[in-house]
């Protein structure tokens, strides 16, 4: 299937699992990539993050696309997609999960949350749990949470002569800005 009808499938499906109810949704979503190196750090930005929020239940959805990532130095931006993310095989991370507890935590202004689901990277899913931040201003809910990533779990692979450049475990902190779908 070419890349473009995967993409628009998975944004199909995620719009499918949320249909019916009160949904809040951005497309402008932030994540940031840092990697802290004994050489190097490596740091990038994304503000192109999907996300919707079924407000019913606390499923939690969203889709980054990689190559949006935007690095200090070109050549790490094109490291980052052509030798490790291998954006053009593997153009987009998914989280498909739950705010857990949603029903007790859904009518406070703010609290911390246990958020839970699958996240995909580099065409491998693995069930992740972390810790995040809920908070709700006026019509806008806000969340945040950092994904410990180890590299070697999602078979992204460090060459040995840049080994002390990259961590084995990098941060991917998601800062989303959610308001009802209209």
């Amino acid at each position: 299937m070419p890349l473009n009808k995967k993409i628009l499938v998975i944004i199909f499906w995620i719009g499918f699992l949320f249909a019916g109810n009160e949904n809040y949704i951005t497309r402008e979503g932030f994540a940031s990539f840092f990697s802290q190196a004994p050489l190097e750090d490596i740091y990038a930005e994304n503000n192109t993050i999907s996300c919707m929020l079924n407000t019913q239940s606390g499923e939690l959805a969203f889709i980054i696309p990689i190559k949006e990532f935007q690095f200090e130095k070109s050549l790490m931006q094109e490291h980052f997609n052509e030798n490790y993310l291998e954006s053009d095989l593997f153009p987009t991370s998914t989280f498909v999960g739950k705010i857990e507890s949603w029903n007790e935590i859904k009518g406070l202004d703010s609290s911390k949350v246990t958020v839970s689901g699958d996240i995909m990277i580099h065409g491998i899913k693995k069930s992740v749990t972390e810790i995040g931040l809920y908070k709700k201003v006026g019509d806008t809910i806000i969340g945040e949470t950092t994904f410990r990533v180890k590299l070697e779990d999602y078979g992204i692979k460090i060459p040995t002569f840049v080994f002390n450049n990259i961590a084995e475990t990098v941060e991917i902190k998601v800062h989303i800005e959610l308001r009802v779908k209209k």
